[in-house]
């Protein structure tokens, strides 16, 4: 009996907790590439499209991360604020981003998986 509730009780140790991750992806190299006078276009093409965009302030872009580690108790966080005016960026908020433990997320890190694929699969014949 005594075997059984030990083998009971440290399954409970095992218990598998995915990856969350949401929000823009956001590292050090793509804040680095935005510059003054930039459109709204050219930081789309850099950064995506925000997570947030306010409708009663259309000048503010919030890009947010979140991401937790299956079992982990730490959580990355983060967060960039972009300002226009006249259709230009006159301000970027939060430029210096926090280095994540392990690294910047990218389809080649620990995040997505090594030997992850970025290609869709082959379609069938048809």
């Amino acid at each position: 009996m005594g075997l059984a509730a030990a083998s009971i009780g440290g399954g409970c140790a095992l218990h598998y907790k995915p990856d969350i991750q949401q929000g823009n992806v956001l590292t050090q190299e793509m804040v680095d590439q935005l510059r003054p006078g930039m459109t709204p276009r050219q930081v789309r093409f850099v950064l995506g499209t925000p997570l947030i965009t306010d409708p009663f302030h259309k000048e503010r872009w919030d890009y947010y991360y979140f991401f937790k580690k299956g079992n982990a108790s730490e959580v990355e966080r983060r967060q960039l604020t972009i300002i226009f005016k006249d259709d230009q960026v006159i301000e970027v908020r939060n430029k210096e981003l926090p280095e994540p433990e392990g690294g910047w997320a990218t389809p080649e890190s620990k995040i997505y998986g090594k030997n992850a694929s970025t290609s869709s699969p082959a379609r069938p014949e048809t």
